[in-house]
């Protein structure tokens, strides 16, 4: 039997429940960047882990450690031969580029170095060095998701992916060059606006404050656009909510995804919902 300690103000952490299910699940809001010592400030997160049949992250953490798969997503962020980023940028692009890397690494990386990545390469590579102006702290060896993965592991269970990092890379670095171009340069040319940007997401997720995160990553000024909500939030969630709603009847399932993916109207906090599931905070 497990029991849970509540808190008021978890707002990451959702027992789903109801509609003939035999077990309750849960689902963890995460960031990429968040210090893992988060997992212990999160009230009965690690019950959740204890009591839960299944893990299911957005990739399987196996998957994210396979050295074949990081090295087919790498192959997908490299340019073709004809498009390489000194090719496709104009010198004024190129000394914009190269004046925003060198303010993050005070210098010590330039365009020249990663000529070879897609323009959607790069622009990952900018968000990463912004978000790192947000959490200083973040050591990539332990990341907040993989580390509650780590964990169900430890305890023998099983881990599973809603998708696979192929699939994903194909995602992020599949858009014709000319539209991944247009998105670097939107990204170079708001880079001053950026690190408050990335300071607020992080407050927000560090406050577990989800109408905050949701309002920041829909504003329209610094958020996504809707093409890109669609693409990259509400079409997957509507994909994992699939799964889930197959799954939950009869399993105990800890779903641990970006915290984006919970709220909103295509959230899988609603969209569960909306299939007949209770879905409260743990708090």
């Amino acid at each position: 039997m497990c029991v849970f300690a509540f808190c008021a103000s978890a707002q990451l952490l959702w027992r789903v429940s109801g509609n003939g299910a035999m077990k309750d699940s849960y689902i963890f809001g995460t960031h990429h960047f968040a210090p893992a010592s988060m997992i212990d400030s999160i009230v009965g997160l690690r019950d959740a882990i204890a009591c839960c049949d299944t893990i299911y992250g957005e990739v399987c953490s196996d998957e994210l450690l396979d050295p074949m798969a990081q090295q087919a997503m790498a192959v997908m962020m490299m340019a073709p031969a004809d498009s390489t980023l000194t090719m496709i940028l104009s010198p004024a692009q190129q000394d914009s580029v190269n004046s925003v890397l060198g303010k993050y690494t005070k210098g010590q990386l330039s365009l020249a170095q990663l000529a070879m990545l897609k323009p959607a390469g790069l622009a990952t590579q900018l968000a990463v060095l912004q978000a790192l102006e947000a959490f200083p702290g973040f050591d990539p060896l332990t990341q907040l998701d993989v580390t509650v993965q780590k964990i169900a592991k430890e305890l023998g269970k099983p881990n599973r992916g809603f998708e696979t990092l192929l699939w994903q890379s194909e995602l992020l670095f599949g858009d014709p060059i000319k539209e991944q171009l247009a998105a670097l340069m939107d990204a170079i040319a708001k880079d001053d606006r950026a690190a408050d940007f990335s300071h607020r997401l992080a407050a927000a997720y560090m406050e577990q404050d989800l109408s905050a995160l949701s309002a920041l990553l829909t504003d329209p000024e610094m958020g996504m656009t809707g093409k890109d909500l669609d693409k990259m939030i509400n079409e997957r969630n509507i994909a994992w909510s699939k799964i889930l709603i197959g799954l939950l009847p009869t399993s105990a399932i800890l779903v641990c995804v970006g915290a984006g993916h919970l709220p909103g109207e295509n959230g899988l906090i609603n969209l569960l919902r909306s299939a007949g599931f209770n879905v409260t905070p743990v708090d």
